[in-house]
């Protein structure tokens, strides 16, 4: 049913852009899966499109952009990755939807990042991680940070 509406509103019956596929499982029995980490890449041009996804225990993947999204958001450091090229932060003020983000400096460059700060940069993705890790359950952005100024 909802391939037959996909052509008749769409003109396509691949519908994998949109994280939804089906699969036949026998002759009487198949399932349609709506999973928008699932196939290509997320097609969204704006930050504010974008849709709440859940990560539930066994997620852990990342779901690329086709393009990058420029953004510019105030952040609190939340963590720093023990490599040291990754950081965590928490968007102030509060973003309900995607309250944390990750980021990482292009150059592997590895400052000591503690307090808030003004973050520019080219979002690539968003990401399930792991739910040890800082992000829990929390899907999350994840950006290449191109410029970052402290504020406090």
């Amino acid at each position: 049913m909802v391939f037959a509406l996909a052509f008749l509103f769409l003109k396509k019956t691949d519908l994998s852009e949109y994280g939804i596929s089906a699969k036949i499982l026998d002759a009487q029995d198949w399932i349609i899966e709506i999973n928008p980490f699932d196939g290509g890449k997320l097609a969204y041009d704006k930050y504010e499109d974008i849709p709440l996804f859940e990560c539930k225990p066994e997620d852990v993947f990342s779901k690329e952009l086709k393009a990058p999204i420029s953004i510019e958001w105030i952040g609190k450091t939340r963590s720093i990755m023990q490599s040291g090229n990754y950081y965590a932060f928490e968007k102030v003020p509060e973003d309900p939807s995607y309250p944390l983000f990750g980021g990482q400096f292009p150059e592997g460059e590895t400052p000591d990042l503690s307090g808030i700060y003004r973050i520019r940069g080219e979002m690539r993705s968003i990401d399930c991680g792991d739910y040890s890790s800082i992000y829990g359950s929390t899907a999350h952005p994840e950006i290449d940070i191109i410029g970052i100024d402290k504020i406090e």
